[in-house]
């Protein structure tokens, strides 16, 4: 009969449901009292008995129950993926998830409605932070409908368009700001290291982001953060996360000091990277293949080949 329900569950449900209601309803005095005996004698003997909270899978159940479903083909990995996005919601900080500082795209406070709008045609953003002094300053947003009514409007001044922004602190968890960005109906937030100085930028679609996957709008080149060719080539982009790739690859990078593979290359160098250098790793090796100014943007994974084992003597 197991093995009938396992082939033909939805079909096994419908013929036992009934039956089984009805059992249940005539048992259901029988459990209650075996229940309570059970707990007179466990509370006789100094035991306290399980809640029915207490009777719930943890995180880690659910997630292993998961992983073991898409293991045997009953669940895709999207949806795979987005569960476990959910439950690292909690353990994930805004500065995994924020647009570093040398990313953002800003506008000075003096700066035309003309140079915003051709910044935010440029851009494909909806939203442009403003600066004063320097990055340290951010003033506020402007929004792109705003640009464009200012400019039919014949408004002149960009400093007149700008709404409050709030700020963050780069360790706070994305669970939680999450929820107050929803609550609060904000796109975007500043994000600011300990010194109170601009760490960088993080967006409503970011976070949705860490739950969804990677969402990309018409303005947006699709560039995967890991991309395999039939040839065995692996290239990365220099913001894909490192505790991502020690999951897929198990490359045993550490996940403690560095939090993508371009600052972990940026930090066994000692120095700004250059085309062609390379870092090796118990694992393999990372070169880098392509650069943003002083910054990293693509690099090569070289995994290291298990050498073949010798044929066996007759």
């Amino acid at each position: 009969p197991k093995s009938l329900a396992l082939l033909f569950p939805e079909g096994t449900s419908l013929w036992t449901a009934g039956p089984l209601i009805v059992f249940s309803r005539i048992l259901q005095p029988f459990i209650a009292f075996l229940n309570g005996a059970a707990n007179l004698i466990l509370r006789a003997l100094g035991l306290r008995p399980a809640t029915e909270l207490e009777r719930v899978h943890r995180p880690e159940e659910i997630e292993l129950l998961v992983t073991q479903s898409y293991e045997h083909g009953l669940l895709r990995r999207e949806p795979v993926e987005m569960i476990r996005g959910i439950f690292d919601l909690s353990e994930t900080t805004a500065a995994e998830v924020m647009t570093p500082r040398t990313e953002v795209v800003a506008l000075p406070s003096d700066a035309t409605l003309d140079d915003a709008a051709e910044t935010i045609l440029e851009q494909g953003h909806s939203r442009i932070p403003v600066y004063g002094e320097s990055l340290d300053h951010i003033l506020g947003v402007v929004l792109a409908r705003d640009v464009w009514r200012a400019q039919r409007d014949g408004v002149t001044s960009l400093t007149d368009l700008i709404r409050p922004v709030p700020f963050v602190p780069d360790g706070k968890p994305v669970e939680g700001l999450l929820r107050e960005m929803q609550r609060g109906r904000i796109h975007m937030a500043v994000v600011v290291d300990e010194f109170g100085g601009t760490a960088g930028i993080v967006t409503l679609e970011d976070l949705v982001e860490e739950i969804v996957g990677e969402i990309r709008d018409e303005h947006e080149e699709a560039l995967p953060l890991i991309e395999e060719s039939s040839s065995g080539e692996i290239l990365l982009r220099g913001v894909a996360s490192i505790a991502e790739l020690n999951e897929r690859y198990r490359l045993g990078l550490p996940e403690d000091e560095y939090t993508t593979v371009a600052g972990y290359v940026m930090g066994r160098l000692g120095r700004v990277a250059r085309v062609g250098d390379e870092v090796a790793f118990p694992g393999g090796r990372l070169r880098v293949v392509a650069m943003d100014g002083r910054r990293i943007q693509r690099l090569e994974l070289l995994l290291r080949r298990e050498p073949a084992a010798p044929p066996a003597e007759s």
